[in-house]
């Protein structure tokens, strides 16, 4: 539409709709060169510094990190078994290129999602209230496709040395495991998440409306990381894998309709509790419910009777041509 405008500005068409799309247009390319010279600098940059072999001068966080891995390992993470897994999905999960592409695959369709969302909507800025399911429902999609690829990632192996290491230490309660796998997705995905979200619509809605809606989403996700990895017997990233086991060609339309009524039933409810915000006590304390029911059962029960599983079995019919024993 903006491009439209300017083609109809040029053949002499003075309309005022068609003259703010051209203006539009002229800032959009604008904006496009920038950003490309932009990206060009930085990436040559980057790999003239690495071609000359020149020490890179960045800022050294090292000892921040530290120091709030230490924290956590102190107050969230005092089993040493929960520090192993903890450590092990992060490190994992950053260091690996494959596993950092996939993810970022993923959240690349979220935004693409988002922006769809927003342009079509086109709104302005006193429509950006906390009545518009439309801002509402943004943090919902990203989180959706966010934990989507860490499932799908994480039946991908990263090392297999790993999967030794982790079947010779094993010691039970086995539950240390998942709940430790479960706190990484939660600190380390979902919580930065949330954080970024909650600066943006604090800028919109003031903080108090910001935490309220970002509280709301992130006991939604949390919810929904649970039901995603209900009944998931592996260590991240260790477990053999089988090509096609995921079977996205069958699943593919369930995740579609689990996505389409996820967001769109939350956003709407969400909306109505903004009309009656003593109601947002109701929710918190049934997803708490939820939650513990979740872990309960998981825990107590499905970790205690099950295996951790390390090697992923193929489908019967890629082994039906074995001899018989």
């Amino acid at each position: 539409m903006w491009f439209t405008g300017l083609y109809e500005y040029l053949l002499g068409n003075r309309d005022p709709f068609f003259v703010n799309l051209s203006r539009q247009a002229l800032w959009a390319v604008l904006a496009s060169v920038l950003a490309f010279f932009g990206t060009a600098a930085v990436s040559y940059t980057r790999h003239l510094k690495k071609s000359l072999e020149v020490k890179s001068s960045r800022l050294n966080l090292k000892k921040a990190r530290d120091l709030v891995s230490r924290g956590v390992d102190a107050v969230i993470l005092r089993n040493s078994t929960q520090r192993a897994v903890f450590h092990f999905f992060g490190q994992t999960l950053w260091r690996s290129t494959l596993h950092k592409m996939r993810l970022f695959n993923y959240l690349a369709v979220s935004s693409a999602f988002a922006l769809i969302m927003l342009s079509t909507t086109q709104l302005l800025r006193s429509q950006m209230t906390t009545s518009n399911r439309t801002l509402l429902a943004i943090p919902l999609v990203l989180a959706f496709f966010l934990l989507l690829g860490i499932r799908s990632l994480t039946n991908i192996p990263a090392s297999i040395e790993a999967n030794w290491v982790f079947q010779i230490t094993e010691r039970t309660p086995r539950r240390h495991y998942f709940s430790a796998f479960k706190k990484a997705v939660f600190l380390e995905t979902l919580l930065p998440l949330f954080v970024l979200m909650f600066i943006l619509y604090s800028y919109l809605w003031g903080w108090k409306s910001a935490l309220l809606h970002c509280s709301y989403c992130l006991a939604a996700s949390v919810l929904l990381m649970e039901a995603l990895f209900f009944r998931y017997p592996k260590i991240p990233f260790t477990c053999t894998f089988v090509p096609g086991k995921a079977k996205v060609h069958v699943y593919w339309l369930p995740y579609v309709i689990g996505f389409v009524v996820y967001t769109s039933f939350l956003s709407s409810y969400e909306r109505y509790l903004f009309s009656f915000p003593r109601y947002f006590f109701r929710y918190f304390v049934t997803c708490g419910f939820l939650f513990a029911a979740f872990r309960l059962y998981q825990e107590f029960y499905f970790y205690r009777r099950q295996p951790i599983v390390y090697h992923e079995e193929p489908e019967p019919v890629m082994i039906s041509l074995e001899s018989p024993p």
